[in-house]
């Protein structure tokens, strides 16, 4: 029986096994080399056109009074799927490696805790490192989002592992906010929809103080991405309050700037922009686009905008009518709920006993409903 006496165990997809066992057996798993840290080593794994890196600690192997499957789960590799899904056929390989070089039939001792600590350790310093060396690479590179994924990738999730990795993080982008040709890259990361997706409100606090310092001529394409992250769902929802606010504090010029954008692009989408300028209280925006607005989104730019009131009410007016003439079925609990709105809104006013006068007038047969608005 092999040192890994179920690869299963750890790698729980017979696929990712078989692919992994073929690169080996095809000799793909290059030479390895040590790390400064002892007793871990990288293996190249060529695939297709690429060499991938696995980092895996081996002390475990060499000595078999601390052998146990759980150091190997400290293994980990550079390539997309293991970012995002965990072991990869990369890995595999590496185990595939190890079984035919390393064989036992005792696989139960149990973990040292001292040497356990010590490659906690090892893994620790090798992350940090890698982050610190990537993270220079991307503000001193230009990177497509693949290599985002890639090589930072894990960010999101490492930062609440290591709690270290905020403070390389934070410097990176202090050093890179002084400059206005990183700030494109700093607008990227954040934005960036697998990063974002993950601790989203963590990591919006931690790019918060950069992002106020966002050149205007950056800030559009910094809101059109931020919002489109929100309406998308990429946002965890526990984000979103924080984040809205930051896109209301925005100036006037830059959210209409944004509605602006939104309305060009997203043409067949038009809640994309609406919901924006909604949300980021885009003022100039809404109020020039009031026909585009049903009777109960105008009661909510009621509250944005106060000083138009005329102007909202008379369509609120129309709307509130044609609304009743077309109401054929005995539900009026809508109708009702938006009527009590616009009375909260704006009170009693002539043009709300006006449009309760003509419901009442011309629609006698809708008794339920007339009974309700002699409330008013």
């Amino acid at each position: 029986m092999s040192i890994y006496n179920s690869i299963n165990q750890l790698i729980n997809n017979e696929t990712l096994i078989q692919k992994g066992q073929k690169l080996y057996l095809e000799g793909k798993v290059l030479v390895s080399k040590a790390e400064l840290i002892p007793h871990w080593y990288n293996y190249g794994i060529k695939d297709h056109d690429k060499i991938y890196e696995v980092i895996a600690p081996t002390i475990h192997l060499i000595n078999p009074e601390y052998r146990s499957d759980e150091y190997f789960k400290l293994a980990h590799c550079n390539c997309e799927y293991y970012h995002m899904m965990g072991y990869c056929h990369h890995i595999s390989a590496v185990l595939s490696l190890l079984e035919d070089k390393y064989k036992s039939t005792d696989n139960t001792t149990k973990v040292n805790d001292s040497l356990w600590d010590t490659l906690i350790l090892g893994e620790k310093s090798t992350v940090l490192n890698q982050y610190k060396f990537n993270l220079t690479n991307y503000f001193e590179f230009d990177w497509d989002e693949r290599d985002i994924t890639k090589n930072l990738g894990s960010i999101s999730k490492d930062i609440i592992k290591y709690p270290e990795v905020k403070d390389i993080l934070s410097e990176a982008l202090n050093i890179s906010s002084k400059e206005f040709n990183n700030e494109i890259k700093i607008i990227q990361l954040f934005t960036h929809p697998y990063l974002s997706a993950q601790n989203s409100a963590l990591w919006f606090r931690l790019f918060m103080p950069y992002l106020k310092k966002i050149h205007s001529l950056n800030k559009e394409s910094l809101g059109v991405k931020t919002y489109v992250n929100i309406y998308s769902n990429i946002f965890t929802i526990d984000s979103h309050i924080d984040i809205i606010n930051f896109l209301k504090s925005m100036d006037d010029d830059v959210k209409y700037s944004i509605s602006q954008y939104l309305m060009k692009y997203y043409k067949k989408q038009p809640r994309v922009w609406m919901s924006y300028a909604l949300k980021a209280e885009d003022k100039k925006s809404l109020i020039q686009n009031l026909d585009s607005f049903e009777v109960r989104d105008l009661l909510q730019i009621a509250n944005i905008c106060p000083h138009d009131q005329d102007l909202i009410e008379n369509k609120v007016f129309n709307l509130i009518k044609e609304w009743s003439n077309f109401l054929y079925n005995n539900d009026y609990s809508e109708l009702l709920s938006t009527i009590e709105k616009w009375y909260l809104t704006y009170g009693k006013t002539e043009l709300f006993i006006e449009a309760i006068d003509y419901i009442v007038t011309n629609h006698p047969k809708k008794k339920n409903l007339i009974k309700e608005l002699q409330n008013y």
